[in-house]
């Protein structure tokens, strides 16, 4: 089966582990990876392409230096992951600067009402589910891929209690679980060992001590391993809703 995985700067992280299982011939026979980042998540708010009959266009000039085009020309996939769906990173720094909070997490902070911060969600991942949605019309299966969760090291903590960080990332892992489950995109979820106390283990931080957020390529090789386990259903197309 050929997969196509591409997404923000998480997405780094497999292809890391791509290239190292690669080379050690420890990748799945049954998988034929490829793998590509974007860059950085933080144009991903915005309409990062444009739909263009038998592809999507990427119109971001960053991302479009990676990959003009979805899916490239002359490349046909069994099935698409996208690593952009489930990442908090916008709306938790949204959130953070302007002192604002959620039900359920008494620790001051303005809060705002669930359906509001439903909608802040749903609105800053919006170009990725259409994007979801535009692909699969085109008869490819397509699938998310989960990112890490915060580490402790994440800069916020100066600013917030990690009561209130882990609130506002379960949150909306839980808005966009549903979502996702709405739209009929299945969503291969990270292992649950990666994480402690609701925070990543501390093993799976990249070695660099000013990256605060990206995992390591022993995060990307459980991905991969866990979306090859999966490929064969991956790469079904759900059936219409009935």
């Amino acid at each position: 089966m050929k997969l196509l995985i591409v997404g923000d700067s998480h997405t780094g992280a497999l292809a890391t582990a791509r290239e190292q299982g690669q080379a050690a011939g420890t990748l799945p026979d049954h998988v034929d990876w490829t793998i590509q980042p974007l860059g950085p998540g933080l144009n991903m708010r915005q309409s990062f392409w444009e739909p263009r009959g038998d592809h999507a266009e990427i119109t971001d000039e960053t991302y479009r230096k990676r990959l003009p085009r979805l899916p490239p020309e002359d490349a046909r996939f069994d099935g698409i992951g996208l690593c952009m769906p489930m990442w908090f990173g916008r709306v938790l720094r949204d959130l953070v600067q302007g002192d604002l909070t959620l039900p359920g997490i008494a620790d001051g902070g303005r809060m705002i009402s669930a359906a509001l911060f439903r909608d802040l969600v749903l609105r800053d991942q919006q170009p990725a589910l259409d994007l979801a949605v535009f692909l699969r019309g085109l008869g490819t299966p397509v699938f998310a891929v989960d990112t890490p969760t915060v580490f402790r090291e994440n800069r916020y903590l100066v600013r917030v209690s990690p009561a209130r960080l882990l609130g506002i990332v379960a949150a909306h892992r839980a808005v966009m679980r549903a979502e996702l489950a709405r739209l009929g995109l299945a969503l291969v979820e990270r292992p649950e060992a990666c994480t402690q106390g609701g925070f990543m283990r501390s093993a799976f931080r990249r070695k660099d001590p000013t990256d605060r957020h990206h995992a390591n390529a022993a995060f990307g090789a459980l991905m991969l391993d866990r979306i090859a386990d999966r490929a064969p259903d991956l790469c079904r197309m759900p059936a219409p809703p009935a």
